[in-house]
Order: structure tokens, then sequence, then C-alpha cells
């Protein structure tokens, strides 16, 4: 009986044993398929020796196993060997006839003739050495890095980019100041989405924005993110970039999936909570808007980057993909295109105009490849690409590398068809001054040319008869896309960036007898006095006076007199910002806050007055 017993005890102990051992190989299956995602991730070698992942962190060594891999295939492409080399265009060779940059609205055929087929090919040709170098290094990334990677992009994105939308600027410098102004705005205006403003790592270590990014910002719901929280130290440490290349690796390294991209000095108009909610950002996933310019991309582009374009073949005019061409092409034959019309009038190349990228709406998981390919464009954007694209014309950067990326993958986008405009003012000494870009309403533009685009299907005889007065404002912007209509949502003042310092250096708003002058007249289409808060903010954050409420309610205070109390706030308020250390309380601070005050007086002394430039 007793050893009955014992071989029952034995049973009993032996099932605990067993389901105790099936529970844990639940749990262990349930965590294996939590983490096989990173498990997968591509081995990174360097120096013939895989990189150990870390047991501690999967999410983190994930992340560190991403960007090296990434960084490796940019680090390893043929292409740096341009880093010290620029390929620079001969744009003063004898073909070429394109020195003065074209607006998307000319219609001279001499204008249009410098940015065809044939003569952005003789002004950006390369040699074939480099032509096969740039072709094979591009082709290679995309193959062996983008295809790759994008194989497990749902798994990198949420890892990635963990929350789920908002807005992201760059900041670092003069640019955290005017990332203020402009989050105070999307605030004013209503915008509760969070906003992340991403420090270069050069700003970080030259100017201390401590206080900024942590006392001030998140009073408006944003925070700065730094480089070195999101990249391992030594991909930062070789990271070879700045200015314009930042912007890709900004938007890359942000937490969201949906992100609005603001540059600092950009100003939103309108409640933007629901730009990601709207039919053109979900059907397409990635909006642009347009800059003022043709597009100057060359052939060369197209070639080496495997992308078929017919030379025979028109399909739009300039933005006007709708019409007919018979409409407004009747006295170009095919066999002259390639001399006559714009280039990127042609099947497969990009459209007019070229891309201002001030904003950009993008998400992050639907066009996960052509964020990777444009961080590609951008890290050799100096070497080879911004000079490539823009051709040493208006606005070299990094506008046309997102657009191009999107296009050679053959990804979704839509560029906003209502043209910018401009607003400034007539200086008498120095001439027109622009200030500011003025950027439509992509949601209702977009909204517009789906309507546009349904008529011109329905009403062939009305768009296709040729007419001897085509006129793309009256017959495309105006009759068949209403952009009368269509409200202004960004003031992109970047021309005459809002730094108090510099401006007053320039006196840029004075005339030759020290009067002021009034920079912007388009107030109605702001839906404010956009001048009037650009130059009070600036006083209020800098330069607090004893008519600022903050003094009234010290003036109780009997042991500080009131210069003490203004030596004080000042201290507290710009000594802490980085760009500004060391020059608060000398001579050339007291004097730019007197430009301040009496500026900020003069605009709201004119807010009432309706005047116009005469050349707006």
């Amino acid at each position: 009986m007793i050893k009955v017993r014992n071989v029952f005890i034995k049973l009993k102990y032996k099932k605990i044993f067993l389901g105790i051992i099936f529970i844990l190989s639940i749990i262990y299956v349930q965590l294996h398929d939590t983490f096989s995602i990173y498990d997968n991730l591509p081995q990174i070698i360097i120096n013939n020796s895989v990189i150990p992942k870390s047991n501690s962190n999967r999410a983190d060594d994930s992340i560190y196993s991403f960007y090296k891999f990434l960084f490796q295939h940019i680090k390893e492409s043929p292409l740096n060997d341009y880093k010290n080399n620029p390929l620079i265009l001969d744009q003063l060779n004898d073909q070429c006839l394109l020195q003065n940059d074209i607006t998307f609205d000319a219609t001279s055929k001499e204008q249009l003739s410098t940015v065809s087929y044939n003569n952005l090919k003789n002004c950006y040709s390369l040699q074939e050495h480099d032509f096969k170098k740039i072709s094979k290094s591009q082709l290679e990334y995309i193959n062996k890095c983008v295809t790759k990677l994008s194989k497990k992009k749902k798994s990198y994105t949420d890892i990635l980019f963990p929350k789920g939308r908002g807005i992201v600027t760059v900041g670092g410098g003069k640019y955290s100041l005017l990332a203020y102004l402009m989050i105070k705005l999307l605030r004013e205006k209503g915008t509760t989405l969070p906003v992340e403003v991403v420090i270069p790592p050069s700003d970080k270590e030259m100017y201390d924005d401590t206080w900024l990014c942590n006392d001030v910002l998140p009073t408006l719901n944003a925070k700065c993110i730094y480089f070195t929280d999101r990249l391992p130290a030594e991909i930062l440490q070789d990271l070879d970039i700045h200015g314009f290349q930042y912007k890709s690796l900004a938007i890359w390294i942000s937490s969201f999936k949906k992100t609005l991209f603001l540059d600092s000095d950009n100003f939103p108009l309108k409640d933007l909570d629901n730009v990601f909610d709207t039919p053109a950002f979900e059907e397409v996933g990635l909006i642009f808007w347009p800059d003022l310019w043709r597009r100057t991309i060359p052939p060369d582009f197209y070639d080496i980057s495997n992308i078929k374009y017919d030379l025979k073949k028109r399909v739009r005019y300039v933005q006007d993909d709708l019409s007919s061409v018979p409409l407004y092409d009747k006295d170009n034959s095919v066999k002259d295109y390639e001399y006559n019309i714009p280039f990127h009038d042609l099947d497969g190349t990009i459209s007019d105009p070229s891309t201002e990228t001030g904003q950009m709406l993008v998400d992050k998981e639907t066009h996960f490849e052509t964020l990777l390919l444009s961080i590609f464009f951008n890290y050799f954007g100096f070497a080879i690409y911004y000079d490539m694209f823009s051709q040493a014309g208006a606005g070299i950067g990094d506008k046309d590398t997102f657009i191009a990326a999107a296009h050679v993958l053959g990804q979704p986008y839509y560029q906003v068809k209502t043209p910018p405009e401009f607003d400034g003012f007539w200086h008498p000494t120095m001439g027109f001054q622009g200030l500011a870009l003025l950027q439509h309403d992509f949601n209702q533009d977009y909204k517009n040319y789906q309507v546009a685009r349904i008529e011109a299907k329905g009403d062939d005889a009305k768009y296709e008869n040729y007419i001897t007065d085509y006129n793309l404002k009256k017959h495309f912007e105006e009759d068949m896309m209403d952009i009368n209509n269509i409200d202004v949502m960004f003031a992109h003042y970047s021309l005459h960036k809002a730094e108090p310092m510099s401006l007053l250096e320039g006196q840029l708003y004075f005339d030759q007898n020290g009067k002021p002058l009034k920079g912007l007249y388009k107030n109605d289409k702001y839906g404010m006095n956009l001048e009037y808060y650009i130059f009070n903010t600036l006083h209020e954050f800098l330069c607090p006076s004893p008519e600022d409420k903050e003094f009234q309610r010290e003036a109780n205070d009997k042991n500080t007199n009131i210069n003490t109390r203004l030596s004080i706030s000042a201290t507290n308020t710009t000594q802490q910002l980085g760009f500004y250390r060391g020059q608060v309380n000398t001579n050339n601070w007291d004097f730019m806050c007197v430009f301040l005050r009496t500026r900020t007086r003069f605009l709201h002394s004119s807010k009432k007055k309706k005047s116009k430039s005469k050349f707006l």
C-alpha cells in the first residue's frame, strides 16, 4: 500500500511539474513572437565580427542594429568619394542657356526652352564614370538597404515611431527662438498636436537651450529631441552633415508615425489638428507644396535612377494635368518637344513647379522607403544631389529630395496645385523685399482638384479643343481649381528671418530717413496682423518692460526698484537662451529692445489702417 501511495504521489507531482513546464512554454512562445521581429534584423558585421545583441533591452538593441545597418550602407557607399570633391556643374559652358531662374508661370518660348530636355542636359551632364558610379551606388542602396529594411517596416515603425501624430521642427541657435514663435502661434490658432523640436548635434554643443527645452516648451505641449537621444554615439561622431541635411533625419528620428514637418520660421495660420484626417492625406500619405520656380532636375537624374520618360508625350502644362494637351499645345510638333517644351511637362517626369519643403505632411509607415531614400539623397546632398536638382538655382538644398525619392520608388504623393503667394514691401533704396511665402490649404486644394477632374472628364469639348488664348492662371487655377476660395494655411517667413538682432543691424524696416516701414500687407488672408504678432511676441519674450502685466504684478515689491526688476527678468529669460548668452544688458541688447518696443507700437497703431503695397 505504501509503495502504491508513493507512486500516486510521484505521479501527482509529475503532473504539476509538467503543467508548470507547459505554462512556461506558452509564455516563452508568446515572448519569442513578441521579440522575433528584432531577431530578424540584418546582422551587422564590422571588422569581420557580428555585433552581439544585448539581452537586457531587446527594443533598444533592435534600434541600435537598425541604425548600424542603415549607416553602414551609407558610410560604405562609393559616393563618399564626392564628400571632399563635390560634383559641381559646369553651367558656364556655351551650350547651357539656363542663366536665370524660370518662374513656373513663364510663357515666352525663349524662357521655356531653357528648361527643356535638351538644355537641361546641356547644363548638367555627368561624365560616364560619374554616371555609372552614382547609378550603381544609388541602386545598391535601394536594393540592399531600403528594400531589405522595408520587408519589416511595420515592426520597425512600431519601435522607431511609437507615437501617433504630431508636428516636428528643427531648432538650435536662433532657430530655437523661431520655433518658440511658431509653436506659440500654433497654440493661439487652436492646434493641440504635440510638437518635437529636434536639436542638431552641433547646436547642442554650441548653444545651451536647457531652459527653453525644460521650462518653456513643455508649457506649450512641446519638447526637445536630441540626436544623441535617438542615434548611437559612434554613428553621431562620424555623422558629417549640416544645414539642409538635418531635415530628413529630423523627420525620421521624431517619435510620430504621422508627421507634419514645419520649418521653424513657418507660421501656421489655421487650426491643424485635423490635417491627418483629410481625404488627401489618407489617400496618399505624402503632401508637398509648390515653389515659385520651374524644376531643373536634369535628365541624367532620371537616367541614373532608371526612370522611363517619353520625349514624344506631353501630359501637362505646368501643374495643369487635367486639360487635354491639344487645348494649349498646337504649334509644337512632337519632334520638337525635347527642344521647346519644358522637360517636366513630359510623361514620366515630376511635374512643375519645384517643391518648397518649409512644410510637409508624411505618413512615415506608408512612406518608410521614401524617407530612407531621402536620407541618402540628403547625406550626399552637398556632394551631389543639391546641385544636380537645383542647378545652382533658387532654393538650393533639400527641397526636391523628398519628392524625387517618392518618384524614384513609385510611391504616391500629392503636390498642392494652388501656387504660393509673396507678401512683402517696397524699400525706397533696397527695392522689393519679400518677407513671407504664403502656402495654401492642401485639403481644400485637393477637393477642388477632384471636382475639376470629374468636370474635365465629363466635358471633352471644353477641355480638349485648342484655344488661342490659353492662360494657366485663368483656365486652370481660377476656372477649374477656383483657387481664390482656397485659404492660406502657412506663411513661411524665411527670406528675412525674425531674429531681431540681425533685423536691427540690417535696418530693413527703416527708410533712408529712419522712418519705420510696414512689412506685410495681406492681413486679410492671415486672419490676423501677423507682423504685429511676431514683433510683439519677440518683445514680450526677450525684453520685458514696466508696461508688461508681469511687472505690474511685481510692482508691490518695494525692496526692488524697477530697473533692477527689468535686469533680473531679462537675465532670467534671455541669458538662458543659448543663442543670446552674454549679450543681455549690453548696449546692443538695449538698442534691440528699443527697436522691438517701437516697432511693436508702430505696428499696433497701424493695425486698423488698411494699406496696400503697390507691388502686391
